[in-house]
């Protein structure tokens, strides 16, 4: 089996069709989006890491992971 190379933001955008205004407006709610989920993750105490997820027979470290 091959593996394909990721594609960079730039080629998912324009195979979306999306311009460059709108790649960055996209772009930057993903980085938003990353950065709430990071603060998130950062506060959890050690015993809700170990919660079990709704992801039957995972953790909540298991799926942030």
């Amino acid at each position: 089996m091959t593996s394909a190379a990721l594609p960079s933001a730039h080629e998912l955008a324009r195979h979306l069709g999306l311009n460059a205004a709108e790649a960055d407006v996209l772009w930057g709610g993903v980085d938003d989006q990353r950065a709430r989920t990071t603060h998130l993750l950062e506060g959890l105490s050690a015993d809700q890491w170990d919660q079990a997820s709704l992801c039957v027979g995972w953790t909540v470290r298991h799926v942030a992971a």
